[in-house]
């Protein structure tokens, strides 16, 4: 009833009790109009401080949604209202009570319930949170959305591609993804963190014969919130990649060939192999170089020579084409072939250096580093993994007695007329070569230990010869024959010729073990005096070189 109208019929009541004393009408006209304010008293309008969701989450192993956010600041509040956009509409689907702010949309396989309930597996699904005091109801916060992840297998690829909607809506922001996965019922595992400008990821390395377990989730800028994606499973059925796969070693077996060896896997399904070769760096473009048939194979090796230049690093590794005539994901390790050059310095020693061997599964162990010198092949050093130099004193070889005497073990002092102490140096032709072998350890996971040969460097050594300038010959054991001592020269011409005083030869050889022991070629013997030489040899690098001086022979 209005106000005035109650106002109306209490003044007529009382005007009416005529009978009533004055004091007693005026107590029952106060009384009425006081219990009339109480009952008009004025309704609250007012709707409670709306709400900020915190996140919604899918729970992966049976897609419900959990929505969570956070309360309202109002003090009134009475509960919570939660809201779904079901066809462009916003519908009311559930409410909880004051201090609860949590809210679970349990999932249905359709067709049932649609309007109501999840279906956060095949589809995106927005939420949105009121509050309400009763009789009134806060405005709708902003809306969040589900993470709807999709999946495609490309079985003759061998890969799985999974793709999401963007997680929006957080006031801080996005951090980024992290994917997770579950093979054949292990414990999931993350495999990926994917940064918030992409919202895809190509997964690869997959088994065949196989169930895979996916989703994905999304990380808050503080990292405070996170929210879960419905989950995929795939069954890998697909060619089987090889599992044994090795690149077992590039080797320098020639000048200019390169031989390859790699193990392959006779268990994968493969059609025929590719080796790829890169001659700009490791990770520089590769081309195939070759491609070889199943029929080529040595049991499960395949080797093959590439004839290129060998001063040069060239990075090489297998592909494999499956049974869909795509080739698999996964490759050889890389091999590489290792480039030696040897330099003559100073004081008879020559620099070693070499490039380390790319990149055994085991790893390198050691290098032995090898010499080769009139044809016959030294291993001077085994060293260490981590150095690629070596400095080899070769002053060990000097034919000048005043230093072999010292350092040359196998020189012998002369003792006696018939001796002839020359016949005891090692004859150096002046061409001095290197290679090495890289070794690898013994943690190759498919317990293959692989060798591989750089390759050759020669140094020519600058020939040094030393002459002496008197001997004496009268058979007292001492000094007894003269011959130049030439080291690292080449001997392909060797000519000696010594002259009298008058420029008539006495002696001439074109041995160079062959020392003059003070006759002539007939046995007789020369008198003591003067007498000139020349000596014309041939150096390690093709130059003539001539020597000629003076030698007293003296009894």
């Amino acid at each position: 009833m209005p106000a005035s109208r109650f106002r109306v019929q209490v003044l007529s009541s009382f005007f009416s009790l005529k009978n009533l004393s004055v004091p007693s009408a005026w107590f029952l006209v106060v009384l009425v109009l006081l219990s009339a304010g109480s009952s008009t008293k004025a309704q609250d309008v007012t709707p409670p401080a709306p709400v900020t969701l915190r996140f919604v989450d899918v729970n992966p192993t049976n897609n419900d949604v959990m929505i969570r956010w956070n309360p309202s600041s109002s003090v009134d509040v009475a509960g919570y209202y939660i809201y779904k956009n079901i066809d462009g509409y916003w519908i009311r689907i559930g409410s909880t009570v004051t201090g609860t702010t949590t809210f679970t949309n349990a999932f249905v396989a359709p067709p049932l319930n649609v309007d109501e309930d999840s279906r956060a597996n095949t589809q995106i699904e927005q939420y949105r949170v009121s509050a309400h005091d009763g009789p009134n109801e806060s405005v709708l916060c902003d809306p969040h959305q589900t993470i709807y992840l999709q999946s495609f297998f490309d079985s003759c690829q061998g890969t799985v591609v999974l793709s999401w909607n963007h997680y929006e809506t957080w006031s801080d922001g996005l951090l980024g993804y992290e994917v997770y996965t579950r093979k054949d019922g292990a414990p999931e595992e993350l495999i990926a963190f994917v940064l918030p400008g992409s919202n895809s990821y190509l997964h690869r390395t997959i088994e065949p014969e196989s169930n895979y377990w996916y989703y994905v989730k999304a990380i808050s800028g503080s990292g405070n919130f996170t929210s879960r994606s419905n989950a995929r499973t795939i069954f890998t059925d697909m060619p089987r990649y090889p599992i044994l796969f090795n690149a077992n070693f590039a080797s320098v077996i020639e000048t200019n060939r390169v031989q390859l060896s790699f193990t392959v896997d006779l268990n994968a399904d493969v059609l025929r192999y590719k080796i790829l070769r890169s001659s700009n760096g490791k990770n520089g473009d590769y081309d195939t170089i070759a491609t070889v048939n199943l029929n080529a194979l040595e049991g499960n090796l395949l080797v093959y020579d590439d004839y290129i230049n060998t001063n040069q690093t060239h990075y090489y590794k297998l592909v494999a084409i499956n049974t869909c005539n795509v080739p698999f994901y996964n490759t050889t390790n890389v091999a590489s072939n290792m480039v030696l050059t040897a330099t003559e310095t100073v004081n008879m020693e020559n620099a070693i250096v070499w490039n380390n061997y790319e990149d055994w599964l085991g790893g390198i162990e050691y290098f032995d580093l090898y010499r080769i010198m009139n044809d016959q092949l030294f291993k001077i050093a085994s060293i260490e993994y981590g150095d690629t130099v070596f400095v080899d004193d070769l002053k060990d070889f000097m034919q000048d007695p005043q230093y072999a005497l010292l350092n040359n073990p196998n020189f012998i002092n002369p003792s006696g007329e018939e001796y002839n102490p020359y016949l005891a140096q090692p004859v150096l032709d002046g061409n001095v070569c290197y290679y090495v072998k890289a070794v690898e350890t013994n943690d190759n996971p498919f317990n293959i230990k692989g060798e591989s040969l750089s390759s050759v460097s020669c140094v020519s050594m600058q020939p040094k010869i030393w002459i002496p300038n008197a001997f004496s010959p009268n058979s007292d054991g001492i000094n007894e024959y003269w011959i130049p001592y030439v080291s690292f020269v080449g001997w392909n011409q060797y000519q000696l010729y010594i002259f009298d005083r008058f420029g008539a030869i006495q002696w001439e050889t074109s041995n160079p073990k062959e020392a003059w022991n003070g006759r002539t070629p007939s046995g007789q013997p020369l008198p003591s005096d003067m007498y000139r030489y020349l000596l014309r040899i041939e150096a390690a690098d093709g130059d003539i070189i001539e020597r000629s001086g003076s030698v007293y022979l003296i009894k």
